[in-house]
């Protein structure tokens, strides 16, 4: 149990294109998440909009101008500072 608490926070990164799926995906690990495996269960969802839900308690949409956030549970406090951190990247916002 201990080991799986370790783990970064997972997120599911769907998109329609692979270029998109290859940057969604540098995103999400430039801000410490990682990209969830198979049928693995993921606390976000990083996904284009051309696609479905990721059905993750986050479900975050992003396209070239804005990012939209739904959320079906709040997020641990850790998930959030992950999530803040993801946004930042997502709309290149400079420290």
């Amino acid at each position: 149990m201990s080991q799986a608490k370790d783990l970064p926070i997972a997120a599911r990164v769907i998109a329609g294109v692979p270029l998109l799926q290859a940057g969604l995906e540098r995103a999400a690990l430039a801000v410490g998440l990682r990209v969830a495996d198979g049928d693995e269960t993921a606390a976000i969802g990083l996904r284009s909009p051309n696609t479905g839900p990721t059905q993750a308690a986050i479900d975050v949409c992003a396209d070239a101008d804005h990012v939209t956030i739904t959320l079906t549970a709040v997020p641990d406090s850790k998930t959030w500072f992950r999530l803040l951190a993801l946004l930042r990247e997502l709309l290149d916002v400079g420290s």
